[in-house]
Parts: C-alpha cells; sequence; structure tokens
C-alpha cells in the first residue's frame, strides 16, 4: 500500500477479480486521486462511506456491477466529480434531491436500477450538465418541462409511470400518444383499422408496462439483466 498516497488514477474496469463486497479501506487512497473506475468489478453490497473523503474525485465509475441500497447523500458531498456512472446496478430508493451541489458535473448516468420517486427538480441546476441518462428505472410522477429535460432525449425513456408537463397545466398521460387516423388502402372505412390499431397499441403498451413492474424488482434484475451487463 506504500505510495498510494501519491495515486492519481485508479482504473481497475473490466476485472472480475476485484469482486465482493466494496472496500471500506477505498477512502484511505490518495487526497490526489481524481479517476476512480471500478466498472463491472463484480463488487457487491452498498456504497461505503469511505468512498466520501475523496474530495479529488473528478471521475467515477461504478457501474456494471451488484451495489444496492439507496444512492447515499455523502456522494454528493464530492463537488468536484465531473462524470458519474451509476449504471445497470440494483441501486433503490429516490435520487437525492440536492443534486445542484455537484455544480461541476457534466455527465450523469443512473440508468438501469431500481430509482423510485420524481425526477428531481434540482438537475435543473447543474448547469454544466451535457449528458444525463435516468432511463429504465422505476422512476414516476410528473416532469415539467420547464426544467430543460428536453435537452436530454431518451434520458427518461423505460420509466412508464413518468408524464409531461406543459405550461403549467398539470400532467396529461394521454398528451404524448400519436393523434389522427389510420388511412386504409380499400374502400372499407377507417373504422375498421382504428379498431385492430386501438387493440395493437393497448397490447403493445400492457406488455411494455408489465416488463417494466418485472425489471423493478432487484431479484429479477439479477437474472434478467445479468448477461447484458455492459463490458468495458
Amino acid at each position: 500500500m506504500a505510495g498510494l498516497w501519491r495515486l492519481e488514477e485508479l482504473v481497475l474496469a473490466g476485472n472480475p477479480g476485484v469482486g465482493g463486497l466494496f472496500p471500506e479501506w477505498i477512502g484511505t487512497f490518495s487526497y490526489r486521486l481524481n479517476r476512480l473506475d471500478l466498472g463491472s468489478t463484480s463488487l457487491q453490497g452498498e456504497i461505503p462511506e469511505g468512498l466520501f473523503h475523496l474530495s479529488s474525485l473528478k471521475y467515477l465509475d461504478l457501474s456494471g456491477n451488484r451495489l444496492v441500497g439507496e444512492i447515499p447523500e455523502g456522494l454528493i458531498g464530492l463537488k468536484g466529480l465531473e462524470y458519474l456512472n451509476l449504471s445497470y446496478n440494483d441501486l433503490a430508493g429516490r435520487i437525492p434531491g440536492n443534486l445542484e451541489k455537484m455544480g461541476k458535473l457534466k455527465r450523469l448516468d443512473l440508468s438501469h436500477n431500481s430509482l423510485s420517486g420524481e425526477v428531481p427538480a434540482s438537475i435543473s441546476g447543474l448547469r454544466e450538465l451535457e449528458a444525463l441518462n435516468l432511463s429504465y428505472n422505476c422512476l414516476s410522477g410528473p416532469v415539467p418541462t420547464r426544467e430543460g429535460l428536453q435537452r436530454f432525449p431518451g434520458a427518461l425513456a423505460g420509466n412508464p409511470a413518468l408524464c409531461m408537463e406543459f405550461s403549467g397545466k398539470g400532467c396529461d398521460t394521454e398528451a404524448s400518444l400519436p393523434a389522427g387516423k389510420a388511412i386504409g388502402t380499400s374502400g372499407g372505412g377507417d373504422d375498421g383499422w382504428m379498431s385492430v390499431g386501438a387493440f395493437w397499441i393497448s397490447a403493445v403498451a400492457s406488455f411494455y408496462a408489465s416488463v417494466v413492474a418485472l425489471l423493478c424488482s432487484p431479484m429479477s434484475r439479477e437474472y434478467i439483466f445479468q448477461a447484458f451487463k455492459p463490458e468495458f
């Protein structure tokens, strides 16, 4: 362990031999450490408090592991972070509501977890944010368009319980449904096409909602996503 106080980067991504519980001693690394990449290393357990002592971190990647529990408030204390990737884990609970304290954050990826609750309005306070991904969680409630989230296309995909709020008129779950009539190719009229179309829209929507509900179960995610975790 000698000389770790000078360490500036630690990259062990894609190394399954680093698996096991997330080590508490991670906080004893150099105060100079600015990059920590432990993506796809089979780490388990909760994010340890020791990580919060690495105040010089700019890049933190813990994606593709088996981390559980909530996103700790202490993580928000790493105000120098520019890149944070916690995707493809089993994290649950709400997204911390004080994200605006991470004012230097440029890329945030919390996708493919079991996070619930509303999308925090504090995300709009991240002025430096260039990329956002909250897809495939269990988020719900209104998403005010005035918060500027529309500049991140696809960032909220896979959260069917979310709905867009327009012009302060409340949340309309039907606002995003396609409008207009289908055009038939024979002279039989439109009614038959509309009935068939409505059936398939309903069937697909029901199937999609069932799949997402299944993915919100950590136990189910453990089996389903194990084979699809990204290689780094």
